[in-house]
């Protein structure tokens, strides 16, 4: 069995996506928003078409207003004071896109929650 990584002695550490991380977040999905102009809303937009029209700044826009109303979306992996990488995670219904495919359909009514995008910046 391998030994597990005490990260407390390390510089890694997260904070939750707020209002006062929103310029870290911002940094590190850099002008493109990660992926494509996502901003992270795939999973979050039911519809194909509408997630279509909204890549980029409409995006970045739906994300934004989601955490100025005390929506946290995900966490920020920090090495130092850098913002180094990103996880989505949340309650399940916080991503009707996982409907979209059959495999990721809801199976019962069991309340669970969902890590669905990672990004770690190069």
């Amino acid at each position: 069995m391998a030994d597990i990584q005490d990260f407390s002695k390390t510089n890694y550490s997260y904070k939750p996506l707020t209002e006062s991380t929103w310029d870290d977040f911002t940094l590190l999905f850099g002008e493109r928003g990660a992926s494509s102009g996502c901003w992270c809303m795939w999973w979050r937009t039911a519809d194909k078409k509408e997630f279509e029209n909204n890549k980029g700044n409409k995006n970045k826009e739906t994300i934004r207003q989601l955490v100025l109303a005390g929506g946290v979306p995900g966490i920020i992996g920090y090495d130092k004071m850098k913002p180094i990488g990103w996880c989505s995670v949340a309650p399940r219904e916080q991503f009707p896109g996982l409907d979209r495919t059959r495999r990721l359909q809801k199976i019962d009514d069991q309340p669970v929650w969902g890590s669905v995008a990672k990004f770690l910046n190069r």
